[in-house]
């Protein structure tokens, strides 16, 4: 299996395995993380929440043990809808 990550790979341990669960779809090209920002939250590590669309893909927020990361997830645009509704019914 290619790695779909890219050079940033830092993680808490439930956010991780989030981050394998979405990797593990056919449809996912690419995740990339971005900057992490120490905050609380209200929802719980490992939870993945929707942000907006951007070219090439789609945004995403991470939230882990220590705050949230921004994602980058490049997937094709006629397979958004599809991701979209993946991430709303597992979260």
């Amino acid at each position: 299996m290619k790695n779909k990550k890219g050079k940033h790979r830092s993680t808490g341990k439930k956010l991780g395995l989030s981050l394998q669960w979405l990797e593990s779809f056919e449809i996912v090209e690419k995740v990339h993380l971005g900057l992490a920002e120490s905050c609380r939250t209200q929802y719980p590590a490992g939870y993945l929440r929707y942000s907006k669309d951007v070219t090439g893909g789609i945004k995403i927020i991470g939230h882990s043990d220590k705050g949230i990361i921004n994602i980058f997830v490049k997937v094709n645009s006629k397979d958004k809808k599809e991701l979209l509704k993946l991430i709303e019914e597992r979260f």
